[in-house]
């Protein structure tokens, strides 16, 4: 059996669960996302304390760095997602805000990292509204106690992801961007 796409996005990954759903939002068109691993649906990834359960197993392509110089010769150990979502399945459900001088070096460097498109991938970093995938804090059991003892260490609080880079949580690309899974348009295969 032959079956033919429009188009094929290897590896569904953070970036390639984008692609995949964005590209399939155009209901005349047949989308085929590729992924070496499997789905994602472990429940150590949608609990962030487990996170590291999900290191050195099937979800996790167990890579290791070259030997970088001042480590007497030892690799690293550098987790990495091998399953539908990625890396953003096995990372706890964080998000970090890129640093504010980045978007403004994009923004001046090239067209299209202004205006609307930019705008809806932005839009609300902590509702994720219409810019797919909702970001949030994750609530603490006694922010009070946290609050005042980062302050006692010269930590200043920000809590508007736009002015600043505060850790957040996030479901995982594919969560993020297809909640329901893929749309009809769209075919997932895992090899």
């Amino acid at each position: 059996m032959t079956t033919t796409h429009d188009y094929i996005v290897v590896d569904a990954g953070s970036a390639g669960c984008v692609l995949a759903a964005r590209l399939s939002e155009d209901p005349t068109v047949s989308v085929a996302l590729v992924e070496s691993g499997g789905p994602d649906r472990k429940p150590e990834i949608r609990i962030p304390a487990a996170f590291p359960k999900l290191f050195k197993t099937p979800y996790d392509w167990d890579l290791h760095t070259v030997p970088p110089p001042g480590l007497g010769g030892r690799e690293l150990y550098w987790p990495r997602g091998h399953c539908l979502g990625g890396s953003s399945s096995i990372n706890a459900m964080m998000w970090v805000r890129g640093h504010r001088d980045d978007y403004d070096t994009w923004a001046r460097s090239a067209e299209q990292w202004t205006g609307p498109t930019t705008e809806r991938r932005q839009a609300s970093a902590r509702r994720g509204g219409g810019g797919g995938g909702a970001v949030g804090r994750r609530r603490q059991a006694r922010p009070r106690a946290i609050i005042r003892a980062l302050r006692a260490a010269s930590f200043s609080s920000n809590f508007d992801a736009s002015l600043s880079s505060p850790p957040m949580y996030r479901p995982s690309s594919s969560c993020a961007f297809m909640p329901s899974g893929p749309s009809p348009s769209m075919s997932m295969t895992f090899r």
